[in-house]
């Protein structure tokens, strides 16, 4: 049974720059303290950017807890707070989860680059600055990984995003949780869901509906080059910090394909059999294991 805006409360100690309709749902505290009598399992968004996946969500019934980043301040920094939502999975209040990891430090598309596949933790010679930045995308693709981890362990679905130019791919830990069974690798292009740019996206998830996120139809060809800066609003910025926010359409298809999946998790727990998972048939491999000519589920 979905939960509704109305079944909860605003808390006014939320710092303000958080959307409002956020605002209004349940925070993780509040079900890991028993503060909340609603039951059930929830889903939750991290690193959310604009919250499309959790927007889109709440349209389609399915319960969300406030999302976490690390932009909102520290009640909300997923590196100082992570045991509330692992002790949230781990009493399995906590049934899904998306989790979209900061590329910064980790994208391809970057000049200079500050990683490659021999110094995955960073290149030697990085200047001070740039060595904080690897420090801090390193420790958050390592609990994107653990988290995700323990909500395989727990029965639960997660997917964890990133473009497939990412040397996120390349870390052992992320290599680790593709050979889990019942885990693969999705790929699919974000203009299919109407952006002008194509940018490659890679899934790593054990949902069993999450490989129609890739639509074989005709694209056009980009009219956007995800390369260089450009003015938004007066202020110069990175092409690919424009384009961190999912699009509306690529957020509903996700809800759609996890109501479904959710659906199929049910049916499961009532028959007494194990919970679907996500099919090996379907993997298109993870990029460092096909680089790398090492064994991989299945080749790109």
């Amino acid at each position: 049974m979905g939960v509704q805006l109305a079944d909860t409360h605003q808390d006014p100690s939320l710092v303000d720059e958080l959307p409002l309709v956020f605002q209004r749902l349940l925070r993780a505290e509040q079900l890991l303290l028993n503060c909340a009598t609603v039951e059930g399992t929830f889903f939750v968004e991290c690193f959310h950017g604009d919250g499309a996946v959790s927007l889109a969500c709440l349209i389609k019934g399915i319960p969300c807890i406030c999302p976490f980043d690390t932009q909102y301040g520290n009640e909300f920094d997923l590196l100082k707070n992570s045991e509330v939502l692992n002790e949230l999975v781990r009493t399995e209040r906590i049934g899904s989860s998306h989790v979209g990891t900061p590329c910064q430090s980790v994208t391809t598309a970057r000049s200079p680059q500050l990683r490659d596949a021999d110094h995955i933790e960073g290149l030697p010679g990085l200047l001070p600055h740039q060595l904080e930045l690897v420090r801090l995308g390193t420790a958050l693709i390592r609990w994107s990984v653990q988290f995700c981890l323990l909500l395989h362990q727990h029965g639960g679905f997660f997917s964890l995003e990133n473009p497939v130019g990412s040397w996120a791919w390349w870390f052992p830990c992320m290599i680790a949780l593709y050979l889990m069974t019942g885990v693969i690798c999705t790929l699919f292009k974000q203009q299919q869901f109407g952006t002008p740019y194509e940018k490659q996206t890679l899934f790593i998830h054990d949902v069993p509906t999450y490989h129609r996120m890739k639509e074989e139809v005709a694209l056009p060809r980009p009219t956007v080059k995800l390369r260089g800066r450009l003015k938004f609003d007066g202020i110069e910025c990175f092409k690919t910090k424009l384009s961190q926010a999912y699009p509306v359409d690529m957020g509903l298809r996700m809800a759609d394909l996890l109501v479904e999946a959710l659906a199929l998790k049910a049916r499961a727990v009532e028959a007494g059999i194990a919970v679907p998972r996500a099919f090996h048939v379907h993997d298109v491999g993870l990029p460092s294991l096909h680089i790398n000519g090492m064994h991989s589920k299945l080749h790109w």
